[in-house]
């Protein structure tokens, strides 16, 4: 259909409409709240005015209705991130996409192409030319703007075929979404798609959301922001090995009165985030001070994530030995007057990696910060640690192993993608020819010259 040189119409309802309907789905949510907090209420009362066997008998009174509540206000966050979901699809069909372009792209390229009359251009006949001769050389003008208008148009169409398909499978996708219902898959996907509520932990509580599902929700939720600039943000990170010989009277590790001394180290390096490896919880509000008096207008705040307590000795003329101490990792960020804005990422569980080990390892944790910077691009920074200082090698190699069994970025992978031991040999297979075809072409060429070596090298 052709309307004001738009080749193309829009899917008839457009994202804002779906995102509307999404949330007047949540907002009759409300009314389910007030029923809890009302039966809620209302039973309190009840059971501070009986006793005995009554009251043993109306303790679990509410328990179904909270129970139907419950799986009602998930059923209804689940239908509505189904909304946003498909939404989302309609956004990429309508405006956003640039891989098949979308419809608002695809008719700008046709109107920019007319407006050049596609490329043709007209070669007058010349003075003294007849009328014939003139003639011809309008109809060659316009065969030539025909053709190249039909080859774009082709192009166009066969472009939009690939954009409808891509619109097609999201709404299959969708759909069998909704008919399966709320469930721990599903749910995780929209979490990490932007299209359920960042609090959506504490809704679908029997989901586990991993970190990855956190810090995924955080990135779609600024997938709007403008992209991180080369001079946006620096980062440090400075392992404090802050357990590294503590010990009475030594004075070689991290001790107390050392924590100016890293709030020196992260001002000299000029950066906007430091992460901190392997630090005591007890040095944070001294390294924050000192932060802030070294760099007067950093307005600098630190977030920490304890992975173990253990006991610290002080190189003081005491000894003095601190039970307990809270042992992690630590984020710093150099807010300013207004430049940076930071939000903690609730990694939920997943915080913590591992629990100390009878075998003299630290536990294991990671903390992940979300950072805005002054043009408006978000950035998720994260740092985790592990310890083992007095581990055996043995335990070593379990722990390795253990991290390698649940971490690993291709086990992950291939679990989520839910191939075969076939299908991974197979994807090994391709992979090792390639690299071994790559080697054997490099080995077959010619050395660089010397004087190359440093061509395109910048840093």
């Amino acid at each position: 259909m052709m309307l004001d040189s738009s080749l193309f119409d829009p899917y008839p309802v457009d994202a804002p409409q779906l995102q509307a309907a999404a949330e007047a789905t949540r907002g009759r949510l409300d009314l389910v709240g007030t029923l809890l907090a009302t039966v809620e209420q209302e039973h309190r009362a009840m059971m501070s005015a009986i006793e005995g066997d009554l009251a043993t008998s109306a303790q679990d009174a509410p328990t179904e209705v909270l129970r139907v509540a419950s799986t009602v206000q998930q059923q209804a966050h689940y239908a509505a991130g189904c909304l946003e979901e498909f939404g989302q699809a309609v956004d990429r069909y309508n405006d956003a996409s640039s891989d098949p372009r979308s419809i608002s792209r695809l008719n700008a390229a046709y109107r920019e192409a007319m407006a050049t009359d596609f490329g043709a251009a007209y070669t007058p006949a010349g003075a003294g030319a007849t009328l014939e001769q003139r003639s011809e050389a309008v109809d060659l003008f316009h065969q030539q703007r025909a053709g190249a208008e039909a080859a774009l148009l082709q192009s166009l169409h066969a472009e939009k075929l690939r954009l409808d398909s891509a619109l097609e499978d999201s709404a299959t996708q969708v759909k069998a979404m909704l008919d399966r219902g709320p469930n721990s898959a599903d749910i995780r996907t929209l979490y990490r798609s932007g299209s359920l509520p960042i609090d959506s932990p504490v809704i679908f509580t029997d989901v586990r959301f991993s970190w990855w599902d956190r810090a995924q929700a955080w990135v779609a939720r600024s997938a709007d922001t403008p992209e991180v600039g080369s001079d946006d943000l620096r980062v440090m990170t400075l392992n404090i090995g802050g357990n590294w010989k503590s010990e009475p009277y030594n004075s070689d590790g991290m001790d107390p009165g050392d924590a100016d001394e890293v709030a020196k180290r992260i001002i000299n390096q000029d950066v906007d985030v430091a992460t901190l490896q392997e630090v005591w919880g007890m040095d944070l509000d001294q390294i924050q001070d000192s932060l802030n008096e070294l760099d007067p207008d950093g307005n600098w705040d630190i977030e920490f994530q304890s992975a173990s307590s253990k006991k610290r000795f002080d190189d003081d003329w005491a000894g003095t030995l601190y039970l307990d101490q809270p042992f992690g990792n630590a984020i710093a960020v150099r807010q300013g007057d207004g430049d940076l804005a930071y939000q903690r990422v609730d990694l939920g569980d997943d915080a913590k990696l591992d629990e100390p080990g009878d075998d003299g390892s630290d536990g294991r944790a990671m903390i992940m910060v979300a950072v805005t910077t002054s043009s408006g691009a978000t950035v998720n920074v994260s740092t985790a640690h592990t310890d083992y200082e007095g581990v055996s090698e043995e335990a070593q190699a379990d722990q390795i192993e253990d991290l390698r069994e649940t971490k690993y970025p291709l086990e992950l992978l291939r679990s989520r993608l839910e191939l075969s031991d076939d299908e991974v040999e197979q994807l090994d297979t391709e992979v090792t020819a390639i690299v071994e075809e790559s080697v054997a072409f490099a080995k077959a060429g010619t050395d660089p010259a010397p004087e190359d070596a440093l061509k395109w090298v910048y840093a």
